[in-house]
C-alpha cells in the first residue's frame, strides 16, 4: 500500500475523533438522529481506507513509546522509567548529627603525662609575668621548732624569734598591667617556673569541683638547696646571706660566733589554675631548718637550730 494512503488514513482517523468529540456535545434530537447518521459514515469511511494495513505495524520514530493496543492501558513496563520518590519536606532528609570528638579541659589536663603536666604547669605560670595580672602576695615564715643547747631565759628566746617570725604576713598588693619581676619569684628573672623533670620527685593534677572545677596541680621539688639547685627555677628562698641579715636585726648583739648552715627539705608549689589557664592561686611552701654554733645572746652562748616554713600565697588574681 502506498505511503500517501496510510498517511490519508491516519488523517481519517483525527478527523473522526473531532467529529465524535463534537456530535457527543450537540444535544440534537432522539438517538439515530443525525449524529448517528454521520458517525456511521465516518467509520465506513475509515474502515475503507485502512483495510489492508496494521496501525501497529506504522513506521515509528525513534525512541518513541510502543504502540498501544486499541482498549488496552498502555503497559509501563515497557517505558522503563526510573522514578526517584518524593520525600515530604519534614522527613526528606534525616540527617544525623555527629558530634566534634573534642575534650573537656578537665579530661585534656586530668590525662597528661607528668611530663606534659609539668609543661602545662610552667606554662600557666609564666603568663603571670608576661601578660601582668593583678594580684596580692602574703608571706609569712613561721617557726615550727627551736633547740637550743642551753638554758636560757624564755624572754631572751621569745624577743630574738620576734625579730626573725614574725605574728603576721607581710602583704603586696601589685596593680594589673604592673610588671611584677621584683614580686613574683623568681625575683629578677623573666619567668616564673623553669622546672624540668629531673627537678622534681612528683607532681600530680586534681579536679577540686567544689571551687569552680579548677585544677590544683601540686609540685614536689628535689632537695637540697643552694646554688643551680631546682629550688633556683621556682623559690625565692633563704640562704646564708639572707639569714645572716636575720641576725643583723636582731637587738643585743645576737653575733654567730660559730657556723652557720642551712637545708631544706619536703618544699612544694602548688597552683589552682581554670580551665582557660588563668592562676586562681598560687601557694610555695619551702619547709627548712638553720643552725647556729655558738651564738651569743648577749652574755649567753649557745647552739640554735630552727626548724620553720615560709608559705608564700598569690592570690585575688585579676586577668
Amino acid at each position: 500500500m502506498k505511503v500517501d494512503k496510510k498517511i490519508k488514513a491516519i488523517l481519517l482517523i483525527l478527523t473522526a475523533g473531532v467529529c465524535l468529540i463534537t456530535s457527543a456535545c450537540v444535544k440534537s434530537g432522539a438517538p439515530g438522529g443525525t449524529e448517528a447518521a454521520e458517525s456511521a459514515s465516518v467509520t465506513a469511511a475509515i474502515a475503507a481506507e485502512t483495510s489492508g494495513f496494521d496501525l501497529t505495524s506504522a513506521p515509528q520514530p525513534e525512541n518513541s513509546l510502543p504502540a498501544a493496543t486499541i482498549g488496552q492501558a498502555p503497559s509501563t513496563s515497557a517505558l522503563n522509567i526510573t522514578a526517584t520518590p518524593i520525600i515530604p519536606q519534614d522527613t526528606a532528609i534525616q540527617i544525623t548529627a555527629t558530634e566534634t570528638a573534642t575534650e573537656e579541659p578537665s579530661a585534656a589536663v586530668l590525662d597528661m603525662t607528668k611530663d606534659q603536666l609539668l609543661s602545662y604547669f610552667n606554662e600557666c605560670l609564666n603568663r603571670i609575668k608576661t601578660e601582668k595580672p593583678g594580684f596580692t602576695k602574703s608571706s609569712l615564715m613561721k617557726l615550727n621548732d627551736l633547740k637550743i643547747s642551753a638554758n636560757l631565759p624564755q624572754a631572751m628566746v621569745d624577743a630574738a624569734l620576734y625579730k626573725i617570725f614574725k605574728r603576721a604576713p607581710d602583704t603586696v598588693t601589685v596593680e594589673k598591667g604592673s610588671a611584677a619581676e621584683g614580686v613574683m619569684p623568681v625575683v629578677g628573672k623573666n619567668y616564673v617556673s623553669a622546672l624540668e623533670t629531673g627537678d622534681i620527685k612528683d607532681i600530680s593534677v586534681a579536679l577540686d569541683e567544689a571551687n569552680g572545677g579548677n585544677y590544683i596541680i601540686t609540685v614536689l621539688i628535689k632537695d637540697p638547696a643552694g646554688t643551680g639547685s631546682p629550688y633556683d627555677k621556682i623559690f625565692d628562698y633563704m640562704t646564708l646571706n639572707k639569714m645572716n641579715g636575720y641576725i643583723e636585726q636582731i637587738e643585743d648583739a645576737y653575733v654567730a660566733s660559730g657556723s652557720v648552715s642551712l637545708s631544706h627539705y619536703d618544699s612544694r608549689a602548688e597552683i589552682a589554675v581554670d580551665k582557660d589557664g588563668h592562676i586562681m592561686k598560687y601557694t610555695q611552701t619551702i619547709n627548712g631548718s638553720a643552725k647556729i654554733k655558738q651564738a651569743e645572746l648577749m652574755t649567753f652562748t649557745a647552739d640554735w637550730e630552727f626548724f620553720g616554713t615560709t608559705e608564700v600565697i598569690f592570690s585575688g588574681f585579676i586577668w
